[in-house]
C-alpha cells in the first residue's frame, strides 16, 4: 500500500539512485515484535499478534513504539531499559511523523 503512494516528491519508501528503505526486525524487551521501515521522514511499524485495537493488544509494545518515535530512553522498575537508537541511521527530532498501523 505504501509503497504506491506519494510523498515528499517521490514513491513510496524509495530512498533515490535505485535503493529503497529496507525493512528491519523490530524487537521489544527481547521478542520479535514485528517489523520496522523508515525513509523520507515517515516510519512504518507492523505489529505480530495484534489487532485494530493495538494498544490493548500489545499494550507494552505501543509504549515502546511511542517512546521510540519521541526518543526517549526510560529504565524501568525492573531495570530494562529501551533502547531507541536506529542502527545506521540519523534521524532529526524536529521532523513531523507519520504513524501507520498494520497487524497481521
Amino acid at each position: 500500500m505504501l509503497d504506491n503512494m506519494t510523498w515528499n516528491g517521490a514513491s513510496g519508501f524509495d530512498l533515490g539512485n535505485g535503493k529503497v528503505a529496507p525493512i528491519y526486525a523490530w524487537v521489544v524487551d527481547g521478542e520479535s515484535a514485528g517489523s520496522i521501515r523508515y525513509g523520507r521522514n515517515l516510519t512504518y511499524i507492523l505489529f505480530f499478534n495484534a489487532d485494530h485495537m493495538v494498544p490493548y493488544n500489545q499494550a507494552r509494545r505501543s509504549q515502546a513504539m511511542l517512546y521510540q518515535f519521541i526518543q526517549l530512553n526510560l529504565t524501568y522498575p525492573n531495570n530494562q531499559t529501551i533502547d531507541n537508537n536506529h542502527k545506521g541511521t540519523s534521524r532529526k527530532s524536529n521532523y513531523a511523523i507519520s504513524i501507520v498501523f498494520t497487524v497481521i
